[in-house]
Formats: structure tokens, C-alpha cells, sequence
């Protein structure tokens, strides 16, 4: 079956090794599985776990994930939808069902503050030099080639100075979303949907 990988019987060992490296851990939803052929807010795919579901159950989706985390002795203060796609019934069950406040996945110049998120910027599927005040970049290692880790790796190291290593917390913003942010959104939805 497409998209299924096998099992990785070392999988907690390793998340607990990267919390105890101090890495975040966020929440990237619940099953993976897309249930949906919507983009809601961030219409980054045609394709959600999220987007276009009832809220109820989009509720169910947010407390199964956060338990799983739990019994695992993480508490997830980042949402990462599946697919880049969530609605506005997400950021409602992530409200009622959980303390996140943050989500990692948006197109702006910087942090914004808007309806109780934090959203954090997140531009790019590989790393570049980009315009932007903030940029992050998604990245799946299952599947990335040796050649992608080598370019990766060699961005990091040439450009360490460009990173932030304090707290994400420190990097939180009340700025709310302006006209730069909804331009380089509608830019780049317009682009990616052509495309």
C-alpha cells in the first residue's frame, strides 16, 4: 500500500532521545490518514486528516493523539497538521481538547498572533536562503535521498549563524497577520495551485 512504512520498534526510544536533546515534539495529528479532499486554511494539499471533518470528530482526532503522546511522557505544545491542512473546526478542538496554542505551519513574513495561535511561519520543503523574517522548513527523513541530508547538511553548517537555538518560546509574537502576510499567501497559493 502506498504511504505505509514499516514499523520502527525503536520509534519511542528514539522520540525519547530527542526530547531529552530538548527538541519539541509536536502534535502532527492523529492517524496520518487523509479523510478529505480539502485544504482549509492552509490549502497546501487537497488532501486532510482535518480539514472539511465535523468538529466532533476532529475532537475525537486531537484527544486520541495527545493521549498517545502522553503515556509516552510528552506533553505537545506545537500542532503540525498532516498535509499542511487544517480548518477552523481544528483550531476550535485544539481550543476545547487541548492547551496547544501553537501552530507550526502557515505563509507569512513572521510569527503572528491571531484567534488565541501563534502560527510560525513554515515556507519551504528544502532549505534555501529565503526573504522572509522567519522561515522554517518541513522535511520528511524516511524519505529523503543521501544527497538531501548531504545539501541539508552543508546549508545548516554554512548558515549556523542564521538559526535560532533558544527557545521558540522566546520567538512568540502578539504581531498580528498584516497585508504583506495575506499578499505573500495569496501569492503563493495562486502559484502553488498552477502549479
Amino acid at each position: 500500500m502506498v504511504g505505509v512504512y514499516p514499523k520502527d520498534e525503536q520509534f519511542w526510544k528514539k522520540v525519547q532521545r530527542w526530547k531529552e536533546k530538548g527538541w519539541i515534539i509536536a502534535l502532527h495529528g492523529y492517524t496520518h490518514v487523509f479523510e478529505t479532499r480539502e485544504g482549509g486554511l492552509n490549502p497546501v494539499n487537497d488532501r486532510s486528516e482535518f480539514a472539511g471533518v465535523p468538529l466532533e470528530r476532529q475532537k475525537e482526532k486531537i484527544c486520541a493523539g495527545i493521549r498517545i503522546l502522553r503515556e509516552h511522557g510528552i506533553e505537545p505544545e506545537i500542532f503540525f497538521a498532516p498535509a499542511h491542512t487544517f480548518d477552523e473546526n481544528t483550531l476550535k478542538a485544539l481550543k476545547e481538547e487541548s492547551n496547544i496554542r501553537i501552530i507550526s505551519d502557515t505563509i507569512a513574513n513572521d510569527v503572528y498572533f491571531e484567534n488565541g495561535f501563534y502560527f510560525i511561519p513554515q515556507q519551504s520543503g528544502r532549505v534555501r536562503k529565503l526573504p522572509f523574517k522567519t522561515v522554517t522548513f518541513c522535511y520528511h527523513p524516511n524519505i529523503m535521498s543521501q544527497q538531501l541530508f548531504d545539501e541539508t547538511d552543508y546549508f545548516i553548517k554554512t548558515n549556523r549563524s542564521e538559526f535560532v537555538e533558544a527557545s521558540y518560546k522566546d520567538y512568540l509574537k502578539t504581531r498580528k497577520i498584516n497585508i504583506v502576510d495575506r499578499i505573500l499567501k495569496k501569492i503563493y497559493f495562486l502559484k502553488h495551485k498552477n502549479s
